[in-house]
């Protein structure tokens, strides 16, 4: 087992105008698990992503790195 950490970001959306329609903001900040590797710390992480982002994975991003 290593330890890794990961963030969630909802990475936001901007109108033509450049304006921002919604703007990003961390969904999740630094935690730290443990996993045997990286898939597993990512599937692990990405259960994690809250319901009501389901719908718009396109603009979630998902950063995983070891400890």
């Amino acid at each position: 087992m290593q330890i890794y950490q990961y963030a969630i970001l909802f990475i936001g959306k901007k109108t033509k105008d450049g304006d921002w329609k919604e703007k990003p903001k961390i969904i999740k900040e630094v935690t730290s698990i443990p996993a045997k590797d990286d898939e597993q710390a990512v599937m692990l992480a990405a259960r994690e992503i809250p319901q009501e982002y389901l719908d718009r994975l396109d603009k979630v991003q998902l950063v995983v790195r070891p400890f």
